[in-house]
């Protein structure tokens, strides 16, 4: 080891997880402004807790930001409004199982320091920053099947068990019920960890054919289970939710009961030309199904296709009733 240094630590850590600065939270409040307060209530715990500053190299577009959160959302080290938890003190504070700015600089200068004694400066930096762009590819592919079953469980599809915090939660493997969870725990312990850590030693088939291929594999099958629950869970999710033909603004697709409607939404040959909210008759049975609980998804039929009401405005629809089974007025 370099100077007799024994201690064998790198800037990424083990677990390949840095934690978000607060100057990088802040820089995400323009990109996603529907978020700004929870992004400022994090962003002023990580500068009260001294992660402040900028990474060495690194990019941190908003992109891999976000993405880094939704991981350390499924290991429980931030919550679902994106604040630090309990774990947060046990793993990064306590346990640097992730690493802040002020850890990860100076580990990375000096590694790079010892680097620089053999090879060519632009040799390194490009070496590093490659593998960093591993992480990154790696990260964004991660994410992608987090939110997924983060989906399933906030849809209802899967119920956290008894005990259970989070979920999903990387830390409850032997525990987890599902193959879908069981695949993200493989994803973090064994493909993201040859990928980053295979890249890093430069030795690329490893990094391909044990890390980044198979984790595309298990991501692929991460999506495709999501997709099948979905769908087999979608006519149990169906039996409460009142479907709405908006171009007559009457009936009722997929179960519920006949309600009346009086859309301020216009349809007319050129599509939807006015986006509204629904309103109902002050009498309309919808009143009493909506207080117990009852999805309320409206469907438009126009020149251009279906839409659904999802979140407030008209978004297009597929024509598939298993997407419906989320959407919540």
């Amino acid at each position: 080891m370099a100077d007799g240094n024994h201690a064998v630590v790198t800037p990424w850590g083990f677990l390949g997880l840095r934690v978000p600065s607060e100057h990088n939270v802040r820089a995400l409040i323009d990109v996603a402004p529907s978020l700004t307060e929870p992004l400022t209530q994090l962003a002023d715990t990580l500068e009260s807790l001294g992660y402040t500053g900028n990474y060495v190299d690194l990019d941190d577009d908003p992109a891999w930001v976000f993405d880094r959160a939704i991981i350390l959302q499924a290991a429980g080290i931030l919550d679902a409004t994106l604040q630090p938890t309990q774990r947060f003190i046990n793993i990064v504070t306590v346990g640097q199982a992730a690493r802040g700015v002020a850890d990860f600089n100076p580990i990375r200068n000096s590694m790079k320091a010892a680097c620089n004694k053999c090879h060519a400066k632009g040799f390194v930096d490009e070496h590093f920053i490659a593998s960093d762009t591993v992480i990154k590819e790696v990260d964004h592919e991660f994410a992608k099947a987090i939110k997924a079953v983060q989906g399933l469980y906030a849809d209802g599809i899967l119920v956290k068990p008894e005990g259970w915090e989070y979920g999903p939660d990387l830390l409850q493997f032997y525990d987890a019920k599902t193959s879908v969870e069981q695949e993200l725990y493989l994803i973090m312990l064994e493909y993201r960890q040859r990928a980053f850590q295979g890249a890093f030693h430069d030795s690329k088939d490893y990094m391909h054919w044990y890390g980044w291929a198979p984790l595309k594999t298990s991501v692929n099958v991460i999506l495709e289970d999501v997709e099948r629950m979905r769908a087999e869970a979608a006519p149990h999710l169906m039996k409460d939710t009142i479907v709405i033909n908006m171009t007559s603004g009457i009936g009722t697709w997929g179960g519920g009961n006949g309600v009346n409607f009086r859309p301020n939404v216009k349809v007319d040959d050129s599509g939807l030309t006015i986006k509204g909210v629904l309103t109902t008759t002050d009498n309309g049975p919808v009143d009493n199904l909506v207080g117990k609980d009852a999805n309320l998804v409206a469907i438009a039929t126009t020149k251009n296709g279906f839409y659904m009401l999802a979140d407030g405005e008209f978004i297009a629809w597929d024509g598939n009733f298993s997407t419906l089974a989320s959407a919540v007025d």
